[in-house]
């Protein structure tokens, strides 16, 4: 315990020398960019900038790894296509699978919704759109199970779906 805080104290010291360090240096080239001095305002600004870019990043570190869930991440496709910038060589194939059930997902809660305000000529509630997920589901299970392929155009009314 007692080199647990001596540790803990050095760090403490080294920061403080380290910040001052730091702070002389962004003044240094904000003196150049600028023609002024940094007032005060503008040099807590810029570690406040400082930290929270190091905050975001260690954030993105932790959810790289695991550890964290990511709580931006809203379940879209989307998100995951930004959150590769559109480059999923650098995925997992784990992220591709996920990428890819989310699309499905979208796809056929746009269908079922399109589906039932075509034919009910309003949008489902929540229960009736999970049986229009669900009786689209299973209909391409069956399909997929049989061998055959059946347009979605095909699928014209609700009552065929539900």
């Amino acid at each position: 315990r007692l080199q647990l805080n001596d540790a803990l104290n050095y760090v403490r010291e080294r920061g403080r020398l380290d910040g001052r360090i730091l702070a002389e240096k962004i003044s240094e080239t904000f003196y150049e960019l600028n023609g002024a001095e940094p007032s005060l305002d503008e040099l807590v600004d810029v570690f406040r900038r400082i930290k929270s870019e190091l905050a975001d990043e260690a954030e993105q570190d932790l959810i790289d790894s695991g550890y964290v869930k990511d709580t931006k991440d809203n379940g879209s496709a989307y998100y995951l296509a930004k959150k590769f910038g559109g480059d999923f060589n650098k995925a997992q194939p784990a992220d591709i699978v996920d990428y890819a059930f989310r699309i499905v997902k979208e796809d056929w809660i746009s269908r079922a919704k399109s589906v039932f305000k075509s034919t009910k000529g309003r949008l489902p509630n929540e229960t009736e759109l999970q049986e229009c997920v669900e009786s689209l589901a299973l209909k391409l299970a069956t399909q997929a199970v049989d061998g055959t392929f059946v347009e979605y155009s095909d699928v014209n009314d609700y009552d065929s779906v539900a």
